[in-house]
């Protein structure tokens, strides 16, 4: 069996067997929009994310499979956070395993009381197959805040920079978004999103995202998304599900 899928199979077994306590609250994700949430898991949590996401232009399709994020609390307002490498398929010519990621989250507090905020740190491992690999260890730090704008309509945004490995040389990348989201029904919840990149090399691009996230208990959470790309060199389309929970 491939070293990376046994990792990855004996990663997920010990999710199985940790000792965990239950946190507080309903679910917050970092899935299924691009903007992270600024809460961190409290101690002793463990929590995963889990998704596919399919995308195509006129011309071309890919299908990403796994998109795990493992966030486990650590200390009081701090989570480690491991990206388990994501299977990519579609138009290439074969498929295989992204790269892998660790990091850290720290729920940084409020700002004056309105706005909760949020800072993540971390690499991409050169883990990945081939054609699906940086083949550089990239690091990347996410400012995360979100606020309430009324009783039910809430407001995020994230801004990240990213030091990005192509061939022999590093690149930084900027990326923002700003997302609303509000409550359909007690266990519905909906929201719409802009993102928007700006790299150092190509044309800056920006996606429009919008989605459903279905409560399932305190502890798990159902979600599906799409979008579509308002700038060229993005998709014409994406669509996607995901499953979390925590425990």
């Amino acid at each position: 069996m491939n070293i990376r899928i046994t990792s990855i199979l004996t990663f997920f077994f010990l999710i199985l067997v940790l000792p965990a306590r239950a946190q507080e609250g309903g679910l917050i994700t970092d899935r299924p929009d691009f903007t992270e949430s600024p809460n961190a898991v409290s101690v002793g949590t463990i929590q995963v994310e889990l998704g596919a996401t399919m995308e195509s232009t006129d011309s071309f399709a890919a299908n990403t499979f796994g998109e795990a994020l493992i966030r486990y609390g650590i200390f009081d307002r701090f989570e480690l956070r491991v990206g388990i490498p994501s299977l990519i398929s579609g138009d290439f010519e074969e498929s295989g395993l992204s790269d892998a990621s660790i990091g850290l989250k720290w729920e940084a507090g409020s700002l004056g009381e309105k706005a909760e905020l949020g800072v993540i740190g971390f690499v991409t491992l050169p883990t990945g197959d081939d054609m699906f690999t940086s083949d550089g260890v990239d690091p990347s730090v996410i400012v995360t805040a979100g606020t309430s704008l009324t009783d039910k309509i809430s407001l995020g945004s994230q801004i990240q920079g990213s030091l990005n490995t192509v061939g022999d040389e590093r690149h930084l990348d900027w990326d923002a978004t700003v997302v609303l989201a509000l409550p359909v029904t007690p266990r519905v919840g909906a929201f719409a999103e802009i993102a928007a990149s700006a790299p150092e090399i190509g044309d800056e691009q920006a996606l429009f995202h919008l989605g459903f996230v279905v409560a399932m208990g305190d502890d798990a959470q159902f979600d599906v998304h799409g979008g579509t790309g308002l700038t060229d060199g993005t998709p014409d389309s994406f669509f996607g599900v995901g499953f979390s929970f925590r425990r």
